[in-house]
This record gives structure tokens, sequence and C-alpha cells, in this order.
């Protein structure tokens, strides 16, 4: 039974062959004492000094013995040997896997075809050992100064430059030591200059930036246009609105019959009495602002207008966080009670804290106006109006109440096949691809809607800040504009202060504003849980 096979190949063991044969007639007696192996070995007289071994076959050119075999160094007779033997045992190992494996037929299980690599140029040399390698070199190259025509191959030489390059090469002293001798003689892997190797080209291939900023993507805001608005009275820090309230009763009147036993004769009255009803809502302030430093450095060396740059996304950052604010917003401080930090404790900076918003009403306030609406259907819409008043009588204004949903479940409601045919109502439901309406109501996304969780809620409609893996629903809020007021006590400013001791700038950007709803149950109502 042959031995174990090995996973060398022909063509492996043919470039140890290669190596040992440029060893030839170089040092008889390795052959002699070889065992009769059948291989040829040759080695060079070599002197050792405390750098290593220096192997010279002459010192001069007039040194040259030309009919005379070298003497051999013991150590360097212990080498070839081994490597013969070495070469020997595994041809005896191919031929008796080649000889097993022609015994059967190529149908037989068992069968497998033998392990062989195919390598080529340097590659032949990647079952030798990198110390080896650079011995083999050294030999031959110092056999080749005494003019013996057989110095090693440059295929070898590549081979060996690969591995001193390696990060293996380069922990080992006498592979540093051999790559250093290499780089000396001209022979390295990175031959050519290149735009990116360091120290030879990298330094003076520079690096362009354009002049034109790629700007995020960023959808327009829209809810603050649709909102009542009016300007705060100046000398107040709150606002107290007079709301309307319950309506007079109306009765059915008899026709007057007699008078009255009051002196003078007043007809009797017949019209009952009652009251008209009176309600007020208090708005109070909140306050938005950003501020941002920057040094005199950067405002003259950056590429592009840094100072003008800044002002523009302060200003549209600003429209898409007070949009945040007034649909999500939620006042809530408390732990685990904020609609967007469900599951932790505000910070108490965030911009949601500044009103409470759309989804705060129906989730919080008024549950009674939300609903878990599970896999998204075309009725999810009209049910959410049902919510809106008793039995839906604030949602009967179709021009004072619309739809606001998340991107998320702006997608799925696109696969829905109703918003794809006009039999819901006489205008097209998809108009230049947007869902533009749906039962007539219009149909507005907001990129900023849900903002914590990404346009996404959890099961119960609100936003769980820490585990985002738990927003994975959707959700559509039904908004009556007329039952909110929005109001202004300062617009938004932009102050920019130059601070000379610091060779820096500052801006700083603050609006004033309020928000309250009629405190009514028609002001909002919403679906949650949405399967998007």
């Amino acid at each position: 039974t042959p031995a174990e096979p090995r996973t060398l190949g022909v063509k492996e063991i043919k470039s140890l062959d290669d190596l040992l044969s440029q060893l030839r007639d170089l040092l008889p007696e390795a052959a002699e004492e070889s065992g009769g192996a059948g291989e040829e070995a040759a080695a060079v007289v070599t002197n050792q000094t405390s750098g290593g071994m220096k192997m010279e076959a002459s010192k001069t050119e007039e040194q040259v013995v030309t009919n005379q075999a070298p003497t051999a160094d013991p150590a360097l007779l212990d080498a070839i040997k081994a490597l013969t033997g070495a070469v020997a045992e595994m041809k005896r190992d191919v031929e008796a896997v080649k000889a097993q494996d022609a015994a059967r037929p190529v149908n037989d299980p068992g069968y497998a075809v033998p392990n062989v690599i195919t390598d080529t140029a340097h590659w032949r040399y990647d079952n030798i050992e990198t110390g080896d390698l650079a011995w083999g070199i050294g030999v031959l190259d110092s056999a080749d100064r005494g003019r013996t025509g057989r110095k090693a191959t440059a295929n070898a030489y590549k081979a060996l430059a690969m591995r001193l390059e390696s990060e293996e090469a380069r922990k080992s002293e006498g592979l540093r030591a051999a790559a250093h001798a290499m780089k000396a003689s001209g022979v390295k892997a990175n031959e050519i200059a290149q735009s990116t190797l360091a120290s030879y080209g990298d330094e003076w291939a520079g690096v362009a930036y354009s002049g034109a900023l790629w700007e995020k993507i960023r959808q327009a805001t829209f809810v603050l246009d649709r909102l009542p608005q009016f300007e705060f009275p100046a000398g107040a820090e709150s606002l107290v609105i007079p709301l309307e309230s319950t309506d007079p009763t109306w009765y059915k009147v008899a026709q007057a019959a007699s008078l009255s036993a009051n002196p003078g004769g007043i007809p009797t009255n017949t019209v009952t009495a009652s009251q008209m009803g009176t309600a007020t809502q208090t708005m109070t302030l909140s306050k938005m602002g950003a501020r941002v430093l920057w040094t005199g450095e950067l405002e003259e060396d950056s590429f592009l207008p840094y100072a003008a740059q800044l002002r523009q996304q302060l200003a549209v950052s600003a429209a898409e966080y007070l949009e945040h604010a007034i649909i999500d917003g939620d006042t809530e401080t408390a732990n685990a009670t904020n609609i967007n930090a469900i599951d932790t404790t505000p910070a108490g900076t965030e911009a949601y804290l500044l009103f409470n918003g759309f989804r705060k009403v129906p989730l919080v306030t008024l549950t009674a106006n939300s609903r878990d609406g599970g896999a998204l259907d075309v009725a999810d819409f009209l049910e959410t109006l049902k919510l809106m008043g008793v039995g839906g009588l604030a949602a009967l204004d179709q021009q004072r109440v619309a739809f606001i949903i998340d991107r998320h479940t702006h997608w799925k409601a696109l696969e829905l096949a109703e918003v794809k045919t006009r039999d819901v109502f006489g205008g097209a439901t998809l108009e230049r691809g947007q869902l533009s309406s749906i039962w007539g109501y219009p149909v507005y996304v907001s990129g900023q809607i849900a903002k914590g969780g990404n346009g996404k809620s959890n099961t119960a409609g609100k936003v769980d800040a820490d585990t985002a893996g738990n927003n994975t629903k959707g959700q559509i809020v039904a908004v009556r504009w007329d039952r909110w007021r929005f109001g202004w006590r300062r617009r938004m400013t932009m102050e920019t202060t130059r601070i000379p001791a610091a060779d820096s700038t500052e801006i700083v950007a603050l609006m004033r504003a309020g928000l309250i709803y009629s405190a009514s149950d028609d002001a909002a109502a919403i679906s949650y849980n949405l399967t998007v």
C-alpha cells in the first residue's frame, strides 16, 4: 500500500527538480553521497561570517578553477542531501498514486483525480520555504560568479522578491536582511513608479475637489403652510384664545295665546331659554435654536463658501425640524411616556418637546381617535376619517381635512388596486406618478413624521428611541387644519458674531412660536400598526 499521498503535484516536484538541476556539476560529492537517488546537486565553497553565509566561488578572475570540482562545505552537503531525498520520496508517492488510480475504472465511485497544482511562472516556487529559496538562489548566484553558467532564473528572483515584500518576511531578521540585499541589487516587487506608491510617485499625485456641493436628499416641507397662522402679540408670554363651545339649544315654539300676570300685559314667553357655552385654550411659546462656530482658517481656506452654505443649511433644516415638531410633538419628559421615546427618557433638549402635535392628540390625549390598522388596506384611510368627531362629522369637509403618511406607507399604498383606478372619485387617483388623493381627500407624504424611527413606529404607533428594531410599522394621520393654530412671536433669525480673541465666528439661529389645537375630538385621528 503506498504512503498517504501528499498535496504536491507533478509540476510542483518539477519546480524542485529545476532548482536542484541548476546546482548540477557544482558539487559531485553531494551526488555521490545522496545514495544514488538519481538527482544531481551542486554547492560552492562557503565562508561563514557573523552576519550569515557568504558564498563565493573565487576572489578574482585569475583564481577560477575550471577542471577541478570545488570543495563542499559539510553543512551545504547535508542540506542538499536532505532536499534531494525529499524530492525522491515525493516522486515515489506521486508514482504510487498514479499507479493506484490507473488500476481503477473512471466510473469507480472511489476514483479521484490526483490533486495536481498547475503552477506557472514564479508560482512554481510556492512550495519552497522562503529561506530555502533564498539559499538556493544565493548558491547559484555565487557559483555564477565562478563562470559556471548556472545562474538562478528570473522567475526564481521574482518569487523571492514577492516573499520578501510580505508581512511574514518582515518578522524574520534573516529575511529582512535578505530583502535589503535584494533591494540593493535592484530586485523588488514595486519596480515601477506609481501614483499610489509612497516616495515613488504618491507625493506628486494630488487630489482635486469639486467646487459644486452635492446636497443631501431632502423632502419639501408643507405642514406649516397649511396651518392657520398669526403673529403672537408683544408684551405677553402666553396667549388665551377663545374657543367656540356648546351652541344654544333650539326648541319647538308654540304660538303665544295669553298675557302674563305681570303688570303691563306682556305676552307669555313661549321660547325656552338656553345658553351658549364658552371655552379657551392657552398658547405658550417655545424656542428652537441652533449654533455653529468655525475658525478664520476654515473660512479662508475652504474651497466652498463655508458661511454661505451654513446659512442655507440652517434655513432648510430648521423647516424640517419644525415640521417634525408639529407632527410628532410631545412635551412629556417622564421616562417611557413620550411618543418619540417610549422606551427611554428624553434628554430635555429634543425638538419634539416644543409642542403637542398631530400624533400626540389621538395616541395619548384622545385615544378614541386612534385605531390598530394591521395589514394596509384602502379601507384604513376611510376608517381613519370616521374617528374625527362623532361618527366622523369633522371629516366631512374635504377642503379642510387631509391625510399625512410616512414614506413606507406611501410605497405600500401605491400597490393597492383601488389607487390605480378612477372608481373612487372623478379625479385621477394617480397624477404624474404621485398619490395625490384618496377617497377625495388630499394625501401628503412627510419625511419628518415618526422622525426618530426613520418614518416607522412600533406596534403601538410610538417610537422606540433606543431599540430601533422595534420600529417597523407605518401610520396614517388625518388632520383637520382649521382645528389648529400656529402663533409666531419671533420668526427665524440668524445672527453672526465675530470672536477676535479666538479668531472664530459663530452663527446662532433662533425662533419662538406656539401650537395649540381646539381641545375637541375633531383635530386629528390616526391608524397605526400598519404592515408596510
